[in-house]
């Protein structure tokens, strides 16, 4: 009788332990989960974070291009001849939109058609400048085709 009392006693104990152990695995399992959970979460809100700040970026980057094309072309006097005529153009700014440097990268082919844009670029001093800190060093090197047919 002591012995299967014993016996009984070690049983019970080992299946407490087991419990103990299945508790403690199923805990660390459950605590795993919930780490790769919010490490997921996180990873997902950041890449979130990141298209949705790319698409305000690209959005703005348009709307300042729109807004220095038009400044740029307000301020364009056009020589005889010039319709039709594009040219690619390399501007260079300051953190304010100051006009540092006008270059043209790609010519119409008519050079006082160049001069002439390279001219609107100086007389639009200071160009659009972007309100996001993420586009400001981008737009301090900005090539742009000059087309006032567009």
């Amino acid at each position: 009788q002591k012995a299967a009392k014993e016996k009984a006693r070690k049983k019970a104990e080992a299946e407490k332990r087991a419990k103990q152990k299945a508790a403690k695995e199923k805990a660390r399992k459950k605590a795993e989960a919930e780490k790769r959970a919010r490490t997921e979460a996180a990873i997902r809100e950041r890449e979130l974070k990141a298209q949705f700040e790319a698409e305000v970026d690209s959005s703005e980057r348009t709307q300042l291009m729109a807004l220095i094309a038009e400044k740029v072309e307000r301020n364009w006097r056009q020589p005889p001849g010039s319709d039709g005529l594009t040219c690619l153009i390399e501007v260079r700014l300051s953190t304010n939109g100051s006009v540092l440097l006008v270059n043209v990268v790609k010519s119409s082919g008519v050079s006082s058609f160049d001069r002439s844009v390279e001219a609107a670029v100086y007389r639009s001093d200071p160009l659009p400048t972007p309100d996001s800190p993420r586009l400001k060093a981008e737009f301090r090197k900005l090539t742009f085709k000059f087309d006032p047919n567009e």
